[in-house]
């Protein structure tokens, strides 16, 4: 029952989402005394704050190793390369955990593999316009996802359908960011955030919509937060470089936003209320749109600056909402995991 277990746990290096959800359950799973956790993540600056925490965590160990995919890397691997490479790496696993890759899995023949997923990289593809290569490593992750028995953890709130509707999925709440500390109690925000994310997608969209939502805000005494990205390249008057630390979240009521679940999650945790805007095709991005009009009684046909003008006059109500969500999937993951893991 004590014997030590030593967990892989391969990160999507696709932007920091991935990661900062990783290391708040990473954080949870090694307060299980007898296991240890290798970490299998991308090198990259905008992930370098994250890895410093990651390695301040006790009984865990780094492997920066690129985990590619189709949905985000359009260069020709050949993915059972990449998989034979990883295997050497694996000396002594005995449970496999990925964070939004099926293929990963595959580098073990053991008992214990996981998920951690609301949506599958196969379904945002048009497959008939992949490349041989990638339509192979593609086919072989749904082909898994049929066969295999392993558990998928994800959002009770945000799963995709194909995610949620799967037969060994494990809906769990959402995870904090382990860089935050709780949520600062703010008499009186102020602030609207305009984010990107850390994706080029949407960002000229965003460019283009931007001088009128600083007019709103300004117009009702706001002050507006901007990503650096977005200010360095138009130099937008009237508004302040957001630096993303739960300092700053604190200050905001209403965060526009490309809605990928790390920064929504961010929003809601800190209390603020967050209204999705993108421009490109994308499923997982229209999925989590109609959740948070679900969420917050938004309606899918108006446009950002009537919901924005709606969130600052109703903000008191609305923030009921973000509140009332809980940030322990983390914790629960990791209770689910030692039972099925036989440790205590």
């Amino acid at each position: 029952m004590n014997d030590l277990k030593n967990i892989a746990f391969f990160v999507c290096p696709n932007g920091l989402g991935h990661l900062r959800r990783s290391i708040a359950i990473i954080k949870n799973i090694i307060k299980i005394k007898n296991v240890k956790v290798k970490l299998f993540v991308s090198k990259s600056k905008k992930n370098s704050c994250l890895i410093d925490f990651f390695k301040r965590l006790p009984r865990t160990e780094i492997c920066f190793f690129y985990l590619p995919h189709p949905a985000y890397d359009k260069n020709e691997y050949e993915y059972s390369e990449v998989i034979k490479n990883l295997k050497p790496l694996l000396k002594d696993i005995d449970v496999l955990i990925s964070d939004n890759l099926i293929y990963p899995l595959s580098a073990l023949d053991i008992q214990n593999k996981f998920c951690i997923a609301q949506f599958f990289w196969h379904d945002l593809l048009i497959l008939d316009k992949l490349s041989k290569n990638n339509r192979e490593i593609v086919d072989f992750e749904i082909a898994s996802l049929e066969r295999n028995k392993f558990v998928i953890y994800g959002s009770n709130l945000f799963s995709m359908p194909a995610v949620s509707n799967h037969k060994l999925f494990k809906p769990v709440e959402l995870f904090e960011n382990p860089l935050f500390r709780k949520p600062l109690k703010v008499k009186k925000r102020k602030g609207v955030l305009i984010t990107d994310g850390t994706t080029k997608f949407s960002r000229d969209y965003l460019n283009k919509i931007t001088p009128d939502i600083i007019e709103i805000s300004l117009n009702y005494g706001l002050d507006v937060f901007i990503s650096p990205r977005l200010s360095n390249k138009n130099n937008f008057h009237k508004v302040h470089k957001f630096d993303y630390t739960s300092k700053d979240f604190s200050k905001i009521l209403v965060g526009i936003c490309r809605p990928g679940l790390g920064i929504i999650s961010d929003l809601l945790y800190s209390g603020a209320i967050p209204i999705p805007c993108f421009s490109e095709v994308n499923a997982e991005m229209e999925f989590n749109k109609e959740q948070i009009n679900k969420l917050f009684g938004f309606e899918s046909s108006k446009n950002i600056n009537f919901h924005l003008e709606t969130a600052i006059k109703n903000f008191a109500n609305l923030q009921i909402v973000s509140r009332n969500i809980k940030f322990i999937g983390g914790y629960q993951i990791k209770d689910d995991l030692m039972k099925r893991i036989n440790v205590k």
